[in-house]
């Protein structure tokens, strides 16, 4: 499976969020991804949103950071992301930017839930606050910020990091060494450095490893 056009997924998600009335139009864009049935996509969904712990460490995640958009940039498209991570059920999933970790957190929350698969996330976010030398970031490409005092995926739960492998350092570097270790995956989500270099470079990179039915999101 092959997402095309996730910014319009995100779209709808936010739609989602800010009008509940299109909960079904949400419902018919994962039934056309993952052939999931309603039935299915509704046990799912109760699964998260009955989930306290879940939502309790997220509440207390953002009474501890100032800035919440350094947390909740994703807050829109992480809990789709989890429905479909708990619907194609894959073994092998690699994120590429991490930043504070909250995508990370529904993912791992999924594959916990699944009772199998591993995250592998590659990160070099930037620390809120921090002055970098000209150069240090590609030019052009948007990257996660984490607050300061913080590292990447900071946070994830301790319960759910059984799951996770995190590797520090740029993708140009770490990217290529880690699909050869893996030799296939299921899932790619690209939200790292948004530059045209080096989207082009990671989904150049990462295609050839997509298993047979496998999917490639961009955040």
């Amino acid at each position: 499976m092959i997402i095309k056009n996730y910014s319009k997924f995100v779209k709808l998600a936010r739609n989602m969020l800010l009008h509940p009335r299109r909960y079904f139009e949400i419902v018919h864009v994962i039934q056309k991804l993952t052939n999931a049935t309603i039935f299915q996509i509704g046990i799912i969904g109760k699964d998260l949103y009955s989930n306290m712990n879940l939502h309790e460490h997220i509440k207390k995640s953002h009474v501890q950071c100032e800035d919440q958009n350094l947390i909740f940039a994703g807050m829109p498209e992480s809990p789709l992301l989890y429905l479909l991570v708990r619907i194609l059920k894959p073994d092998i999933i690699v994120e590429t930017g991490v930043a504070s970790g909250l995508t990370s957190t529904f993912i791992l929350q999924a594959l916990h839930d699944n009772k199998k698969g591993r995250l592998y996330s590659i990160d070099l976010s930037k620390i809120d606050g921090v002055a970098y030398p000209k150069g240090y970031f590609l030019e052009g490409g948007e990257t996660g910020v984490i607050p300061r005092g913080g590292e990447s995926g900071w946070m994830i739960p301790l319960e759910l990091r059984y799951r996770w492998t995190l590797i520090s350092g740029r993708t140009s570097e770490k990217l290529l060494p880690l699909l050869e270790e893996l030799e296939h995956i299921d899932i790619f989500l690209h939200d790292s450095e948004h530059s045209y270099k080096n989207m082009l470079f990671e989904y150049q990179s990462v295609l050839p490893y997509i298993r047979r039915g496998g999917g490639n999101v961009e955040s």
